[in-house]
């Protein structure tokens, strides 16, 4: 945990009140770079912490040579290969201005390799649930029920482009008074995908959609995987377009 709850600081809305003692977190840019408060950045800690883990499994003593090393690298990969010498976290995050002595509150915008980045301006796919959920609830003439956001690779992988599934209410069909309203990539779905500890799928949704075989995800973590199929058929028309 690199930043907590407490009853001392104040609370504001959508904030982690403060950053947890012994946890030298920062938001960097993608450059390594510390953000400037307000701004958003990859979640790092500076310093080790005390619930950091040693390694992965096996370490030292209780594997082969082979196995230790190998457990080794996939440690520095999963969390120093972003950043030489810094625990890179893998979640795309906003540092406040301090306020009221609370050092700076943490906004969690969502996983780092879920983030957006059309045109090189990030922003995590919860920025657009927010969005959805304000203006498009039970009572919009569009009531969407769920949505998932991800980023299509154009341009040969140079830039993204912003690609938007919704699964409407019983009898609603997507039409082109909605689109300009989101103005993005918006696809209407039967079922959005889910894990069986209820979070949305969007990293494998992503790599379906940029071509990435279906075979690469695990489907017996998914609550729903048959509904897969769908988005492999729209990945094939979306790839078409751009080609």
């Amino acid at each position: 945990m690199l930043s907590m709850r407490t009853a001392l600081p104040p609370v504001y809305r959508s904030e982690l009140q403060c950053r947890m003692l012994g946890m030298a977190i920062e938001s960097y840019t993608s450059d390594g770079k510390p953000t400037a408060p307000g701004q958003s950045g990859e979640l790092v800690c500076t310093k080790p912490f005390p619930c950091q883990p040693l390694g992965f499994w096996p370490l030292p003593g209780y594997g082969s040579d082979d196995e230790v090393k190998a457990a080794q690298e996939r440690y520095r990969q999963s969390y120093f290969d972003e950043f030489p010498d810094i625990w890179y976290h893998g979640d795309h995050v906003l540092i406040t201005e301090s306020r009221q002595g609370n050092g700076g509150g943490v906004i969690m915008l969502g996983r780092s390799d879920g983030v957006l980045n059309p045109g090189g301006i990030r922003f995590g796919s919860s920025e657009i649930y927010n969005v959805l959920d304000a203006a498009f609830s039970s009572s919009s003439a569009h009531h969407i029920v769920d949505s998932l956001v991800v980023g299509q690779a154009i341009q040969g992988g140079v830039d993204e482009r912003v690609v938007l599934f919704v699964k409407l209410a019983d009898g609603r069909v997507l039409d082109d008074g909605l689109r300009k309203a989101v103005k993005t990539e918006i696809l209407q779905v039967s079922d959005i995908p889910y894990t069986l500890n209820a979070k949305k799928v969007e990293v494998p949704i992503k790599k379906i959609l940029n071509g990435v075989s279906v075979d690469a995800v695990n489907v017996t973590t998914l609550r729903n995987p048959e509904c897969l199929a769908e988005y492999i058929k729209i990945g094939e028309v979306l790839r078409k377009e751009i080609s």
